[in-house]
Order: C-alpha cells, then sequence, then structure tokens
C-alpha cells in the first residue's frame, strides 16, 4: 500500500513538474527572438531597397550629365513603435489574423516602401459617434523620417509626371518600379518563412509536450505493474509457506528471480584473480605486452626493427629511471655494449635489422631451459600421430605440449 501511494504522490508530482516546464515561456522567447531577428532582416531589406535606388539614380543622372542627387543620411526606420502594447506573436483564439506581429511588421515594411506614414498603435481612436472624443495628435509627432522622405518622393513623381518624360526618365522610372515589385515580394516571402517557421517551432512544442504526458503515464504504468508483480510473488510464497532464497531484481514491469545471487547472511569470501610470479631474469606477460606494443610502432610494415633502434630503445629504458620497471630486474644494470652484444646474437647474418616476431619469441623463451633429444623425439612423434600425410592443420598443432609447457 505504501508503494502504490508513493507512485501516485511521485506521478502528482510528474504532472506539476509538465506544467512547469509548459509554462515557463521558453519557447515564447524563442519566438520573441526569431520575430527580432525577422525585424532585422526586413530592415537590412529596406536599406538594401534604398541603397539601390540612389544608386541608380545617381547612375541615370551621370548618363544624362545632371548632378547627382546628395546622398541622404542613414534612415533607421521604426517598423515597429517602442510601445509596450505590441500585438501578440501569436493569437490563435478565433482571431482573423492568426500573427498579428508579423502582420503589423510586413505592412509598415510596406508602407515604408511605397512613403507612407506608420500609425502608433498603441494610440486607441474612439469613435465621435458613440460619444468619444479623438485625440488630436501633433503632425509633428506622428511623421516618421521615412514618411516624410516618401512624401518628398511623391511630390517629386508628381511634378515630374506634369513634365515630359525623356526616354532616360522613362527607363529610370520602370527600373525603380521594378525594384519596388521585387521588394514588395521578398518581403511577402519573408513574412511566409517567419509565419511556417513559427506554425514549426509551435508544433514540435506540442508534439513535445504530448511525449512528456506519454512518458509520464507509461512510467506509472510500468511502475504499478512492477508492484502488482511483486505482491504476486510475495503473496505465492507467502501461501506455499517457502522462503524467497534468490534475489529479487526489477525488469522492467516483471519481478524476476535471480540465481546469481543469494540472499545468505554473510557472503562468501570473493577469491582473488592468480598473480604471476615475479622472476629477476624473465619478462612478466604485462612487461611483455607493454615493450612489444611500443616496438611495433618502431617497426615497419614488413615488421623489420632496425638494429640500432633496437639498440637506442633498450638503453633509454635502461638509463630513465621511470621506465627501468619495464625490464626485468636482471636487465636493469645492463650497460650499452652488453645490449650490443644480444642484438649481435640475434643478427648472426649482420642484415642490419631484426624481425619483431623472432625478438618476441626470444624474449618470451627467455631463461626456458632447452629440450633434450628425447623430448624433441617424444615431440616429433607427437606430431605424426595428430597429422594427416605428413601435414597438420592448427588445431591439432595446438592441442601437442611442447616442453615448456608440460
Amino acid at each position: 500500500m505504501i508503494l502504490i501511494l508513493t507512485i501516485f504522490n511521485r506521478k502528482d508530482d510528474l504532472i506539476e513538474e509538465r506544467k512547469g516546464i509548459m509554462n515557463s515561456g521558453y519557447i515564447e522567447d524563442e519566438m520573441e527572438l526569431f520575430v527580432t531577428n525577422i525585424q532585422r532582416l526586413i530592415q537590412t531589406e529596406l536599406d538594401r531597397y534604398f541603397g539601390c535606388v540612389q544608386v541608380t539614380q545617381d547612375y541615370y543622372n551621370t548618363l544624362e550629365g545632371k548632378d547627382l542627387t546628395e546622398t541622404p543620411e542613414n534612415i533607421i526606420f521604426d517598423l515597429l513603435p517602442k510601445s509596450d502594447n505590441l500585438p501578440p506573436i501569436e493569437d490563435l483564439e478565433g482571431a482573423t489574423e492568426p500573427f498579428p506581429r508579423l502582420e503589423l511588421l510586413y505592412k509598415n515594411s510596406i508602407k515604408i516602401l511605397n512613403g507612407e506614414e506608420i500609425e502608433d498603435p498603441s494610440v486607441q481612436v474612439k469613435d465621435p459617434k458613440k460619444g468619444g472624443k479623438a485625440p488630436v495628435v501633433k503632425k509633428e509627432d506622428a511623421k516618421k523620417p521615412a514618411a516624410a522622405a516618401g512624401k518628398k518622393e511623391k511630390e517629386a513623381a508628381q511634378e515630374e509626371e506634369k513634365k515630359e518624360l525623356t526616354p532616360m526618365e522613362k527607363e529610370l522610372k520602370q527600373t525603380i518600379n521594378t525594384e519596388k515589385a521585387i521588394m514588395r515580394y521578398r518581403l511577402y516571402v519573408i513574412k511566409n518563412l517567419a509565419i511556417n517557421t513559427i506554425k514549426e517551432m509551435r508544433e514540435k512544442a506540442k508534439n513535445l509536450y504530448t511525449k512528456f504526458e506519454d512518458w509520464l503515464n507509461y512510467s506509472i504504468k510500468a511502475e504499478n505493474d512492477a508492484v502488482f508483480s511483486l505482491t504476486n510473488l510475495l503473496g505465492e510464497a507467502i501461501e506455499k509457506q517457502e522462503k524467497i532464497q534468490n534475489e529479487l531484481q526489477l525488469h522492467y514491469v516483471d519481478v524476476i528471480k535471480s540465481y546469481k545471487y543469494f540472499n545468505f547472511e554473510t557472503p562468501p569470501v570473493i577469491p582473488l584473480p592468480a598473480k604471476e610470479l615475479l622472476q629477476p631474469n624473465r619478462f612478466t606477460i604485462t612487461q611483455l605486452k607493454a615493450i612489444l606494443g611500443q616496438l611495433s610502432t618502431l617497426t615497419s610494415t614488413s615488421g623489420i626493427l632496425d638494429n640500432q633502434v633496437l639498440l637506442q630503445f633498450l638503453h633509454q629504458r635502461t638509463v630513465n629511471s621511470l621506465s627501468r620497471d619495464e625490464l626485468p630486474h636482471d636487465w636493469r644494470n645492463t650497460d650499452f655494449i652488453g645490449y650490443q652484444r644480444l642484438i649481435k646474437n640475434l643478427d648472426r647474418d649482420c642484415k642490419g635489422y631484426i624481425h619483431l616476431k623472432s625478438l618476441g619469441t626470444h624474449l618470451c623463451l627467455l631463461s626456458t631451459p632447452l629440450p633434450k633429444e628425447e623430448d624433441l623425439l617424444e615431440y616429433q612423434t607427437d606430431l605424426m600421430n595428430h597429422s594427416r600425410n605428413g601435414w597438420i592443420d592448427r588445431e591439432n598443432f595446438l592441442r601437442v605440449n611442447l616442453e615448456f609447457e608440460k
């Protein structure tokens, strides 16, 4: 009963933790950051458009021999007013525009492109028909630098329309209109990209929260099933009046008896692994693995080890106090001349190199007593008994014991 109550209390804690994750506002903060980057991207596109228009006008003025227009100052467009009453990023509860912040960004950018003024949504205008008075907004405060610049362009365009345009001026006007159409399309693509990305972020968040709920329910179900299995197992043991000597282990939702461990009052002494006896004139297995592994890095691809390389390697291991433990005790006092004699005995033909396998065999059989002639004959007889037509396979060869293996 206590275990079941513990599971139900844990379920309540997990549900509260899931709610805390959902209400933490992490996804909303990521959306806010994404919309801010979209606003910077639109600002960059507008700067690029007005820069292209300025370059185009200068180009055609140069062709016609006119004076270049003054380069305007770098105008920063306020796509969104600095207000705390900005529309939300998403409004999915029956709204005509599910993403009002992005729609406002798109509309304001189009207004800046057309040279229109941007309205401040934080200023609430009352309907005069309902008894309210519309607040008076000063024109100086409502105008923006971009709107003023656009208005001047409109007035200049109207004055130019009254005049008869030259072919070069018509081409300039057509080029600017084409650039403006391209800019409108780019803004539309950016808006759709932002909307699709926010939809994807919200969908991923919903899927994650659903998985949280599934994992929570599955974990509680697994714990309940395990408790019921344990209860049934203990109930059967009580009814049969048997002791449970084996250790009970939980495997997912099943309770199994482990025959590897038993419930002893005093556990048995664990035997220690066998240790190799140290001999002053022979390499241990650990020393052999270490020294052959290091020598393998100095050999060629065919397993050939140069005599001078081997001589320097052994001498450095003897001189260096940190690596002397890699050699047997009797080898630690060997000098340079002693190693030269050793290598000379291994390279009797004076080829200047030694095979690593041959060196490893000599190190393994170091200080091993030489077999007698009778032992060699006995070994030869054993090989013949395990061979077929003078040939012996690997399995039968390993079955024949050498003299030093007995």
